[in-house]
């Protein structure tokens, strides 16, 4: 290809991407290779302690559902007795994304050809848009799964529920991504297993620490690979054991998952203001 035929080609899509075909407008759905895709894992704590946070469950992936974009993928995880094997994905797949391919220009510099060139790479750009939309509806979308997940979440009691175990599996998924990561835990947060008790003993730094080191120990210690974590149906007991809880699962995530975790976003019920904190915050230490 000529040089000058590279210049038009260059000129012609600036001249589409003026019409906000580069992923300004409000969806974002026109991006070849989009870079910054998010990753969204969800994972559903569906043990019978759980049963009266479950409506706050269903607030919370409204709003998650809501928030992911085209191009985004998202999982929603439930977590069960050995997460690790019997885990069901509620909902697994990438949110489909408008990608406009540009046509080649004429081989001249000649404005008199390349314009009526530009102008039917505009409206080629305006019909497939379009017809994308109309085949790609994504409230449509959010619905569907909404609806798919509902009577699970609202009516399913494991006999026990593995955090850990959906933690790991929550890792193996961020980390197979590059673009920003997100995981939302939807649990009331208290371990009760064969490798701690937080109802019996209280969750202090030090059991923590143990966990911790047990589980790298075993390679069973989750990487969330700098996941912003989100935390929706906890509790354990009065104000102060949320607040051990909190401070627990805080110091987890941060020190030893690799995950990030601030204590405003761990929460017994949905805040909607907290969670467009959440949306929007950077990575916190």
């Amino acid at each position: 290809m000529t040089i000058r035929r590279l210049l038009a080609l260059a000129l012609c899509v600036v001249s589409i991407c003026s019409l906000g075909a580069c992923g300004q407008s409000k969806e974002r759905v026109n991006r070849v290779a989009p870079p910054l895709s998010t990753t969204w894992v969800v994972l559903v704590d569906l043990s019978g302690s759980t049963l009266s946070a479950r409506h706050d469950y269903i607030d919370a992936l409204r709003d998650v559902l809501d928030a992911v974009r085209p191009g985004d993928y998202l999982a929603i995880v439930s977590i069960e007795q050995s997460s690790i094997e019997n885990s069901r994905y509620l909902y697994q797949g990438e949110f489909p994304c408008f990608v406009f391919r540009p046509g080649t220009p004429p081989d001249t510099d000649n404005q008199l050809l390349l314009e009526p060139f530009k102008e039917k790479e505009k409206q080629r750009y305006a019909n497939e848009k379009a017809q994308f939309e109309r085949s790609h509806d994504l409230n449509t979308l959010r619905r569907r799964i909404r609806t798919s997940v509902v009577h699970m979440v609202l009516t399913h009691k494991a006999p026990a529920t593995d955090i850990f175990g959906a933690l790991q599996l929550g890792g193996n998924l961020l980390s197979t991504t590059t673009g920003p990561r997100r995981l939302v835990m939807l649990t009331d947060g208290v371990v009760v297993d064969q490798q701690a008790n937080f109802r019996r003993h209280p969750p202090t730094d030090g059991l923590i620490s143990s966990l911790a080191r047990t589980q790298r120990l075993e390679h069973r210690l989750p990487s969330l690979h700098g996941a912003r974590v989100l935390v929706v149906g906890a509790r354990l007991g009065g104000a102060v054991g949320f607040a051990q809880l909190s401070h627990a699962w805080c110091l987890y995530i941060n020190r030893y998952a690799g995950g990030s975790l601030q204590s405003r976003f761990f929460m017994s019920r949905l805040s909607d203001q907290l969670f467009s904190a959440w949306l929007t915050s950077g990575h916190d230490n």
